[in-house]
């Protein structure tokens, strides 16, 4: 019985691909951890990372104003 001479060069780049998609799909998997999620009266509110800063946006502070004001 005559082994074959395979050559392991032409795996590398089917695992070099292979290590890239595990590490695009592990990735992923934390690309939504850096959403903070905070607890108020009215519900649960999703902030984003910018600047190194936490920050809520379109928070609704107050029902809009129905009759005169003065």
């Amino acid at each position: 019985m005559e082994l074959k001479n395979t050559n392991l060069f032409s795996c590398i780049p089917m695992k070099k691909f292979s290590l890239f998609l595990l590490d695009v799909i592990a990735s992923s998997c934390f690309a939504n951890s850096d959403k903070p999620i905070t607890q108020v009266e009215t519900g649960s509110l999703q902030g984003i990372v910018e600047y190194n800063m936490i920050v809520f946006k379109n928070i609704p502070y107050a029902a809009s104003p129905v009759s005169d004001l003065c």
